[in-house]
């Protein structure tokens, strides 16, 4: 089963890109992944104080639209970065995701290491784009993943790298900050002889 990665279209504009495959079973998968909520905590604090700490707290869903094939995950590591400069830093547990299943994975993560000082430059572009309400960061995220069709068949484990470039308002105090999202496979290894 060979992945390879497609996009989605909307309006003959790409939003995201997924991947997606053919299982033994003839059926073809697509894994879809997005960005539904984010929130920036502590950025006043580390403009103030030029050290950054922050609390990062977001929302993906992961869909598989497959009919006959299972999904399953290990842990997922995410980093979220401004710029090179880490904004939160964590994992969260692995799941088996079944057939026409979306999944939601929630989790507050803060920087690491906290502290990390800013510099001058960094600390007046940071307040600038919290001033024109528009803030661009990454979030990536590391999961090794596998697929299992109704016949039994399984997949080879891969390692897939996905970075979700969102835009933020980090002038909204509560709910979400969210602007803009895309997320896009960037990597996908198999572990074993493909």
């Amino acid at each position: 089963m060979q992945p390879r990665l497609v996009d989605s279209i909307s309006g003959g504009r790409r939003f995201n890109r997924n991947l997606s495959f053919n299982s033994h079973s003839g059926e073809e998968l697509l894994w879809h992944t997005q960005v539904l909520d984010f929130q920036l905590a502590g950025l006043e604090e580390s403009l103030s104080s030029l050290k950054v700490n922050t609390e990062s707290t977001f929302t993906i869903e992961t869909r598989n639209l497959g009919k006959k094939m299972h999904i399953y995950y290990d842990d997922f590591y995410f980093s979220v970065q401004w710029k090179h400069v880490n904004m939160g830093h964590g994992k969260a547990a692995g799941f088996d995701q079944g057939t026409k299943n979306t999944t939601y994975i929630h989790g507050s993560f803060r920087s690491s290491p906290a502290n990390v000082e800013l510099e001058a430059s960094q600390q007046a572009e940071l307040a600038d784009a919290r001033n024109r309400g528009m803030l661009s960061i990454s979030i990536d995220v590391d999961v090794r993943t596998q697929w299992k069709d109704i016949s039994g068949l399984k997949s080879d484990k891969f390692d897939a790298r996905i970075e979700c470039k969102v835009s933020i308002n980090p002038q909204i105090a509560s709910g979400s900050q969210l602007l803009f999202q895309q997320c896009e496979v960037l990597d996908f290894k198999c572990l074993a002889g493909c």
